[in-house]
């Protein structure tokens, strides 16, 4: 059953090279955006409301038609297969290591075009909360290695995390999305914090799975937490679980499966890194106790 998903996509997108073949992609793009552009002021004239949806529509039409310009359309379509050739071979984790080394092929002589579709995608997931980081984290890790890939993928989770605060923040209004349970209790931690504790309290969301990444991405501009705050936390925050798979992604191109993984002095530093920050999570959970964000 798992793997019908897959099967499914490449099923639809095997249909869609064959339009692309038929018709040229960048009118056909430029054509979808003149569209929505156009729909985008209507509802704007009505007051219709989420018409910021709309412009969020606009903006991936227009990452399309980037993605063509720069030739990087083909390349989007090789990566995909890429992603269900591996997902249908294996469920085991012998497929992610799989994945890794393909890209890392495809990228010896893609190398700026590869790291440009997983950054676009990387930020996409990012910004609606789907899920996938993992994957991209470890496939930079696998075209770029670790000493660039961690604060590369550290600084793209960021910048993907601050633009779901954006358009959470956007729609979120529209909904009345301040009424929610959990929303009230947040604000109401963040009402009775300074802007220093704020920070430490929202690292410590950020360290401990109290509340899921995704929620916290969204509830956040809704409970009043600044956008600083909020990226600063989530910079420092995501760096853990960042280097893990980044570090996979680099270890899948020389370790054999069941092979032992040799420590090199990237490792150390980073763990040393690592040992720091859990240690000041430690530090504040102590500090503001425990976290009641339960709905």
């Amino acid at each position: 059953m798992k793997g019908a998903v897959p099967s499914t996509w490449a099923s639809l997108a095997s249909v869609w090279k064959k339009t692309v073949g038929e018709f040229e992609l960048s009118t056909l793009l430029m054509a979808q955006a003149v569209a929505m552009l156009a729909l985008y002021k209507v509802t704007n004239g009505f007051q219709m409301p989420f018409r910021s949806l709309f412009f969020f529509i606009l903006v991936i039409y227009v990452i399309l038609l980037v993605l063509h310009l720069v030739g990087a359309v083909p390349l989007l379509f090789e990566v995909y297969d890429i992603i269900v050739r591996n997902y249908t071979s294996t469920q085991e984790g012998d497929s992610m290591i799989h994945l890794c080394r393909d890209l890392h092929e495809l990228a010896e002589t893609e190398r700026a075009r590869v790291m440009f579709v997983l950054t676009l995608v990387y930020v996409f997931l990012q910004s609606f909360c789907l899920p996938g980081s993992a994957l991209i984290n470890a496939a930079i890790g696998a075209v770029i290695g670790l000493p660039l890939g961690v604060p590369y993928c550290v600084l793209m989770g960021t910048a993907g995390a601050s633009s779901c605060y954006t358009i959470s923040h956007i729609i979120a209004g529209r909904c009345n999305g301040h009424n929610n349970r959990l929303v009230q209790k947040l604000r109401k931690q963040v009402e009775e914090r300074t802007p220093s504790d704020l920070f430490a309290y929202f690292l410590l969301l950020r360290l401990t799975p109290v509340v899921p990444n995704w929620l916290l991405n969204m509830a956040s501009p809704v409970a009043g937490v600044p956008l600083p705050t909020y990226a600063a936390g989530t910079l420092i925050g995501i760096i853990p679980q960042t280097y893990i798979s980044v570090r996979f992604g680099e270890a899948a191109l020389t370790t054999l499966s069941g092979e032992e993984l040799m420590m090199t002095p990237w490792d150390m530093m980073w763990i040393g890194i690592l040992c720091i920050v859990v240690f000041a999570g430690c530090m504040l959970k102590r500090r503001y106790g425990k976290v009641d964000c339960n709905t």
